[in-house]
């Protein structure tokens, strides 16, 4: 449910997909041309047809900014509009996941969540597929769990903390195998309760701020240092961190400040006290953050819901959630780039071929040896149409688009039959030829083109078709006017003819 304000969207052209082409090309079947003809000019029809039509339904995709967040307690990962916090969807629910920390590449299409249930990190698409573990936590780190994740996009770093309060790092660009640990002097404690992880990428080499929510502390240290500094800890500026994000750029620390109910915010260059900030006063405890200052908003979790807020603290809409959710973490994913990238579509191919017997032509020649030799050549046509369809998963937008490949094949079939006959016959019968025309009738069937609904999300596979063929074939003898003896062949000649049919 969504309440407060919500921000008017522009208008768009509507959300259907286009008509099909096949359907709209019947009427060609009352069109008096030779059937090749007509299929050449559905062909360019729908070409045309797709350009002018369908491909808007491309343009017209969901480009809109999406705010991620993950359900500790329902197990699952949901999303909405981040202008107005509309459209709810649920990205993915597991059998089993008990997501916490929540991290977004939208570049690579990818998502990481910390999932206490299985004790891993896991990666998936951002639509929600391909769900696999990226690091095994509970396996490698002594049946630990992973809280708090941070991405380093500029060095494909991908950080967390455990409920040990160790603190690791690995390459996004391995599979997870292999970390790296930053030693603090609460490594392997179980009662400090490091829930929230933040880095200044500006800085080389990193440095780490990691929130201390017994001892009310946000704790700075460089990676590879083992000295650690206690950045925020006056007690009138910090009571309970969770999370935390950092804005580069303007270069601010933010926290969820979870006992006081508040979002506040700290230089990064400051001295960590006289300058902390006080942006939003909650109704209740803030446990998840993440901050967009370039679109001016920030998003923060509740135990019942997700709220968005300007930077200097005005409510814009919240989302109230049931109180089986529990919300936590959330990241931001700008649509444009999901789009370009096609992070929330689906392609699938499939192929129809079917074969068609154009032409056919017998020639038999019948020697005074009594050999008669069939020659048949026929021309084969074979025809392949691949439909891929493309599905936006954010506006279920579905485009279907054709291809077709065409090879013939020709191939000449010789037949030798014996022919038993007199020797009169033999004398008075001359090397004669005779042809017969074989009439092809093709039955083209073109693919169906399937149209989608709103609430598309599978794409099935296109029915293949197949060509039925029948031919007909009627052989004449020439009339003579030869002497009785000439009859008497010819009677021969019939009755052979009658034995071999």
């Amino acid at each position: 449910m969504v309440s407060l304000r919500q921000m008017p969207l522009l208008p768009s052209r509507p959300n259907r997909p286009p008509p099909s082409c096949p359907s709209f090309t019947k009427a060609m079947n009352f069109v008096p041309a030779v059937r090749g003809e007509k299929r050449l000019l559905r062909t360019w029809i729908c070409s045309v047809f797709f350009v002018f039509f369908a491909a808007p339904h491309v343009l017209a995709m969901d480009t809109q900014d999406k705010v991620y967040w993950a359900n500790y307690l329902m197990g699952s990962i949901q999303r909405a509009n981040l202008i107005d916090g509309s459209n709810v969807e649920t990205v993915a629910k597991p059998a089993s996941l008990m997501p916490w920390g929540l991290v977004t590449d939208t570049p690579r299409c990818k998502m990481y969540i910390a999932d206490q249930a299985s004790n891993t990190i896991l990666v998936a698409n951002l639509a929600g597929w391909d769900w696999e573990v990226f690091v095994d936590v509970g396996k490698t780190h002594g049946n630990d769990q992973p809280v708090a994740l941070w991405l380093d996009t500029t060095e494909d770093m991908l950080y967390w903390t455990q409920r040990s309060s160790r603190i690791f790092r690995t390459s996004i660009l391995g599979d997870g195998s292999e970390s790296e640990e930053m030693d603090t002097s609460a490594s392997g404690d179980y009662s400090m309760d490091r829930f929230g992880i933040a880095v200044d990428t500006n800085a080389s080499p990193r440095k780490v701020y990691y929130a201390d929510n017994q001892e009310w502390v946000i704790w700075r240290q460089t990676w590879g240092d083992v000295d650690e500094t206690d950045f925020v800890w006056e007690e009138s500026a910090i009571y309970e961190p969770l999370e935390l994000d950092i804005d580069p750029v303007g270069r601010y620390l933010y926290w969820a400040e979870a006992g006081l109910k508040e979002i506040r915010r700290i230089g990064l260059d400051g001295d960590g006290v006289s300058d902390v900030q006080t942006l939003v006063s909650a109704d209740d405890a803030p446990l998840g953050l993440t901050v967009s200052p370039t679109l001016g908003v920030l998003h923060f979790s509740t135990d019942t819901s997700i709220v968005q807020t300007g930077l200097a603290g005005n409510k814009i809409w919240e989302i109230l959630l049931p109180d089986t959710y529990k919300p936590r973490s959330l990241a931001v994913v700008n649509g444009t780039i999901a789009h370009e990238m096609q992070c929330f579509t689906t392609t699938t191919t499939s192929t129809t071929t079917w074969t068609a017997t154009s032409t056919a032509t017998s020639t038999i020649t019948t020697s005074s040896s009594g050999t008669a030799t069939e020659t048949a050549t026929t021309a084969t046509t074979t025809e392949t149409r691949t439909a891929t369809t493309m599905i936006e998963t954010t506006s279920t937008t579905r485009t279907t688009t054709f291809t077709s490949v065409t090879t013939t094949e020709t191939t000449a079939t010789t037949t030798t039959m014996m022919m038993m006959m007199t020797t009169a016959a033999a004398t008075a019968l001359t090397p004669t030829t005779k042809m017969a025309e074989r009439t092809t009738v093709v039955a083209a069937l073109p693919p169906k083109t399937t149209a989608a609904s709103d609430d598309v999300t599978t794409v099935g596979e296109a029915t293949n078709s197949t060509a039925t063929t029948s031919t007909t074939a009627s052989t004449t003898r020439p009339e003579t006017d030869d002497s009785d003896d000439e009859d008497t062949s010819d009677n021969n000649y019939n009755n052979d003819n009658n034995e071999k049919d």
